[in-house]
């Protein structure tokens, strides 16, 4: 629809984890059973339904914030880290969850590749590491390689008299 203003959706708390069952994601889905419950069939769907989300912001020229929360470093983390994460330990972080969710990572790219689209990040607490230089440049690689001007990293919007913000800002959730 040539003309038509283009309206922002906004998702928040995705929690996409490294695939496992510390993945926010999937525990979403199958609750505490995880009995019967195959964890890539769980993924596969996550990634399907945002694929079909994105398919749809494409079709009807509307942009996407992700608000918060959509990658879950915390519960990426390798459990024998016993010191605070380093840049590197963020960038093999981010990658995982990449590699978990590469029918995300897919989905987001083929967004950015559309003429006139905006991708806006405000991270969360538990994204926080998309503030790192190495951490951006490696979400970038996969999200925008050719458009980065579609790509906004931002600490807060306001637009249209709103103004979004993931979270109460506190000390341990600034990255400075």
């Amino acid at each position: 629809p040539s003309g038509k203003r283009r309206v922002t959706y906004v998702i928040s708390d995705l929690h996409l984890g490294a695939g496992d069952l510390r993945d926010l994601s999937i525990r979403r889905q199958v609750g505490r059973d995880f009995r019967d419950i195959s964890v890539a069939s769980i993924m596969g769907t996550i990634d399907v339904e945002l694929w079909r989300f994105i398919r749809w912001l494409v079709a009807n020229q509307h942009d996407l914030m992700l608000l918060g929360d959509t990658f879950d470093h915390p519960a990426a983390e390798s459990d024998d880290r016993a010191a605070a994460p380093t840049e590197d330990d963020c960038v093999r972080t981010f990658l995982k969850i990449a590699g978990a969710h590469q029918g995300f990572m897919v989905a987001l790219q083929y967004f950015c590749s559309q003429p006139g689209a905006m991708l806006r990040i405000v991270p969360g607490n538990h994204d926080i590491f998309l503030k790192m230089p190495g951490v951006w440049a490696e979400f970038m690689k996969l999200v925008a390689p050719e458009h980065p001007e579609r790509v906004q990293r931002l600490s807060s919007l306001d637009e249209d008299e709103i103004h979004y913000e993931h979270g109460a800002v506190e000390p341990h959730d600034r990255f400075d």
